[in-house]
């Protein structure tokens, strides 16, 4: 009875040896089927982006009324009425928000337009708009201010030795491929995609502007298997991320598809600072260093959005395009406080009457 046991045991454990064996054999099959399909695929584009989840409505309350009479308004200039002109764009198409207790009607957004369009001094403007502070992620009014930019990328039309990665570039019309142009490194795709929007500088002197919106298409290419034996080549299957084409004259368009103003120009989630809003914003002004050397008072324009700026605690400032831009925005991580501006009641009438 016990050499019974015995050889009973003993069988079934080699059974259980041969189910791992076959297990691990077919778990490496598959390892080296996945690492044959994704070896062509760049880190930061492995896979499609997961679909973004709603998030759920914060009910309390996220901004507190203050005395705009009690805070000292910036100037107005130029360059801020001509970003102005995007923003009646953006609104045509906006939508009425509730922001936690606070009621954000598209109407009252472009009122704020025509505010700053016909005033004529800080006094006027302070008259005519109500203050909201966003209490930010802490509850105490800190905002934290990033910066983002345009890239400017040297491509080629042709891969060489050294322009090799591909770029792919979406078709203009139904019977054209994709087009394609080519970088020397695959960072610089990396950066067209955090980015949202680049420049390709050919040699001919000539830019391309491109955009992504987060499209990702699988792409197929023949890659040749080194054997002597005849075989076929093998197709390889990878996704890749495609840039939407812009005129070369064309500024750099944000998510609400309105041109980029540098300085003006901040990315939000829409969830909790709607598009299209005229807010102040005590903004972090840094030396080369990175160290803080004052906090400047600006107006600014919700034009854009990113898909890393979640939360009322976070904003992205558009600092333009370039190497000058890029080295701008390295230690661009600072806090500061964020206003929105809404017309107060009476400027229905007031408005009309600047």
């Amino acid at each position: 009875m016990k050499n019974y046991w015995i050889a009973f045991l003993t069988t079934l454990s080699i059974a259980a040896t041969t189910v791992i064996v076959v297990r691990s054999k077919k778990e490496s099959d598959r390892q080296q089927t996945e690492i044959a399909l994704d070896s062509f695929i760049p880190n930061f584009d492995k896979h499609a982006p997961a679909p973004v989840q709603k998030k759920k409505r914060v009910l309390n309350t996220i901004y507190t009324k203050v005395a705009i009479d009690s805070i000292k308004l910036p100037s107005i200039n130029a360059k801020f009425i001509s970003a102005l002109s995007n923003q009646m764009t953006l609104l045509k198409h906006g939508e009425d928000q509730k922001i936690g207790d606070l009621e954000v009607e598209t109407d009252k957004m472009a009122q704020v337009v025509d505010i700053f369009r016909k005033a004529k001094s800080q006094k006027e403007l302070s008259d005519a708009l109500d203050a909201y502070q966003i209490k930010g992620d802490d509850q105490k009014g800190n905002v934290r201010f990033t910066g983002y930019y345009s890239p400017i990328i040297s491509a080629r039309r042709k891969a060489d030795a050294v322009y090799k990665y591909p770029v792919y570039l979406a078709k203009t019309s139904k019977d054209d491929e994709m087009t394609l142009a080519y970088v020397r490194d695959r960072n610089d795709i990396h950066n067209m995609c955090m980015e949202g929007v680049a420049y390709l500088q050919f040699p001919e002197g000539d830019k391309r502007l491109v955009a992504f919106d987060g499209e990702y298409r699988k792409v197929y290419e023949e890659v040749d298997n080194d054997s002597d034996n005849g075989e076929p080549k093998k197709i390889l299957a990878r996704y890749t991320s495609v840039m939407t084409t812009k005129y070369e004259k064309s500024a750099p368009m944000g998510a609400a598809k309105v041109p980029l103003t540098s300085d003006i120009t901040i990315a939000v989630d829409e969830d909790y600072i709607p598009l299209g809003s005229v807010l102040l914003a005590e903004v972090p002004i840094l030396d080369e260093q990175g160290n803080l050397v004052r906090m400047d008072l600006r107006f600014v324009l919700a034009q854009d959005t990113g898909s890393k700026i979640r939360g009322t605690g976070h904003v992205d400032l558009y600092m333009g395009e370039g190497d000058g831009a890029k080295n701008r925005i390295k230690n661009m991580n600072k806090y500061g406080r964020v206003w929105l501006l809404l017309p107060k009641e009476k400027t229905k009438v007031l408005a009309q009457n600047l």
